[in-house]
C-alpha cells in the first residue's frame, strides 16, 4: 500500500501529458503509484505515456477505457483502483512543483486533517505567471473547521482548483464520495464540497505548487464552455439537493438558492448573449418558467463591493434584460 494515488485523467494530452510525469518523477515525495486513465485518445497521448514511462522508477498502472466516458468517469474508474492512503487528482495539462506531493502530505499529517490544500497560480505553458493569477489571500499556512471551511467556499471567497488538493482516501470511502459522470463543469467543485462537508479538518497552505496551465486546451474548454457553463447550475442544485439531506444550515442552503443559482445563471445567459447564439432560442430561454423564478429568488446584498456589483448585474439582467446584453458587449470590447 502506498502514501498516495496520484489519479491523471488524459485525453488528446500528446503536448503535455510527458510534462506532468516529469513533474511526478521529480517529486521530492516517492511513496506514491500513479494511474493513469488513457479516456480513448485519438492522438498520440497513449504511446507518449508509455515511452515516458518506459524507464520510470515510479510504480504506476496505465488504463485503457474501453470508451469515452468523460473526465469524471475516468477519475472514479482510478479511484477504484487506488491503494493509497490519500488520494491527489491532477489534470495531464497541469503542473506541479517537486515539493508537492510532501507539502500536501506533511500538512494533512500534521493537522490530522482530512484534506490539505497548497497554493496555486495560472500560467502559459513555459510557467509564465499570468495577469491577475488566483492565489490565496494569506501568507501563512490556515487550518479550518469543515463547516467554517464549507461556507467560505459556498461562498466563493476560496477557489480552490483540483491538483492543489490531498484528499483523505478513507474519508473518500466512507461516504461513497465520486465524481459526478457526464458533467461537464464544475464536477471537481461538486466533489469538494461533498468531501469538506463530511471531513473533520481542512488545512491551507500559501506556498504556490499547484500551476493551472492556461493553454491550447484550456482554449478548446472555453470553446465548449458557453454550453457547459450550464452544467455549473445543476451542480448548485444537486449540492443543495445534498447538503438538505445532510441536514445542512439553513444559511448555507439560503446562500446556493438566493445567491450561487441565480448568479451562475445569469453568468450562463450572458455567455450565450456574447457567442452569437440565436436570439429567437435565446428568448425562449429567458421565457422559461423556472429560470425566471430561479432569478426571482437572488437576494440582494452589498456588505462588500463584489456583492454590490453582482447585485447590480443580476438585478440590470432581470429589469432589462436588452440593456444588460449591451452593457456586457461594451465591458468585452474594452
Amino acid at each position: 500500500m502506498h502514501e498516495i494515488s496520484v489519479i491523471i485523467p488524459a485525453y488528446n494530452v500528446e503536448n503535455y501529458i510527458g510534462k506532468i510525469i516529469n513533474d511526478l518523477e521529480n517529486q521530492t515525495f516517492k511513496d506514491f503509484e500513479l494511474i493513469i486513465i488513457d479516456d480513448c485518445s485519438k492522438d498520440n497521448t497513449l504511446k507518449i505515456i508509455k515511452e515516458s514511462l518506459k524507464n520510470s522508477s515510479m510504480n504506476y498502472q496505465v488504463i485503457i477505457s474501453s470508451e469515452n466516458g468523460g473526465v469524471s468517469k475516468a477519475r472514479n474508474i482510478g479511484m477504484n483502483r487506488a491503494s493509497g492512503k490519500y488520494l491527489y487528482f491532477v489534470d495531464a495539462d497541469d503542473r506541479i512543483e517537486k515539493e508537492c506531493l510532501y507539502t500536501l502530505k506533511q500538512d494533512i499529517e500534521d493537522l490530522q486533517a482530512d484534506i490539505s490544500i497548497v497554493n496555486y497560480n495560472f500560467t502559459d505553458e513555459k510557467l509564465n505567471v499570468l495577469p491577475n493569477s488566483l492565489s490565496f489571500p494569506f501568507n501563512h499556512r490556515i487550518n479550518y473547521e469543515s463547516h467554517e471551511f464549507l461556507e467560505k467556499v459556498i461562498k466563493g471567497y476560496y477557489l480552490v482548483y483540483i491538483g492543489s488538493l490531498l484528499y483523505s482516501k478513507a474519508l473518500i470511502d466512507k461516504h461513497k464520495t465520486k465524481f459526478v459522470e457526464g458533467a461537464k463543469a464544475g464536477e471537481d467543485r461538486e466533489f469538494l464540497i461533498k468531501a469538506i462537508y463530511h471531513s473533520n479538518k481542512i488545512t491551507l497552505n500559501n506556498r504556490i505548487l499547484f500551476h493551472y496551465v492556461q493553454n491550447q486546451i484550456s482554449s478548446t474548454r472555453n470553446k465548449d464552455y458557453v454550453f457547459s457553463v450550464f452544467h455549473n447550475i445543476g451542480t448548485f442544485y444537486r449540492v443543495a439537493k445534498y447538503l438538505e439531506k445532510q441536514n445542512a444550515s439553513k444559511e448555507i442552503l439560503d446562500y446556493i438558492y438566493e445567491i450561487r443559482i441565480p448568479e451562475n445563471i445569469v453568468d450562463a445567459l450572458r455567455k450565450l448573449m456574447l457567442s452569437g447564439y440565436p436570439k429567437d432560442k435565446l428568448k425562449l430561454i429567458l421565457k422559461n418558467k423556472k429560470i425566471k423564478e430561479a432569478i426571482k429568488k437572488y437576494k440582494f446584498s452589498v456588505r462588500t463591493k463584489k456583492d454590490l456589483k453582482r447585485s447590480i448585474k443580476i438585478y440590470l439582467f432581470r429589469l432589462w434584460p436588452g440593456m444588460f446584453y449591451t452593457v456586457s458587449k461594451l465591458r468585452r470590447v474594452k
